[in-house]
This record gives C-alpha cells, sequence and structure tokens, in this order.
C-alpha cells in the first residue's frame, strides 16, 4: 500500500471517530460508552494505517 492510501485510510479512520462522538450529549451513558468504544478502534485503526516512521 502506498503512503498515499495509507494517509487516506488513516484520515478516513480518524472521520469515523469523529462522527461516532458527534452529537452523542443527549444520548444514555451506554450508549456514549460504545461511541467512546468506537471511536477508539477508529483511532486504533488509523494509527495502524500510517506507515512506520522508524
Amino acid at each position: 500500500m502506498s503512503d498515499t492510501n495509507d494517509t487516506a485510510e488513516a484520515e478516513a479512520a480518524v472521520g469515523n471517530a469523529r462522527a461516532f462522538l458527534s452529537d452523542f450529549e443527549d444520548e444514555s451513558l451506554e450508549v456514549q460508552h460504545g461511541a467512546i468504544e468506537h471511536a477508539i478502534s477508529e483511532l486504533q485503526n488509523a494509527k495502524r494505517a500510517l506507515p512506520d516512521e522508524n
């Protein structure tokens, strides 16, 4: 996979994380917790998609 594709995949994952966290203030604590868990997973996906800087 090229760096451009990696970056695009990471950007999409971050966008997904933001979507999970948008407009959830009025939701139940359980729904908020689920949204946070999904957002964390998406951010982990974004991190994995980026090339190693080592």
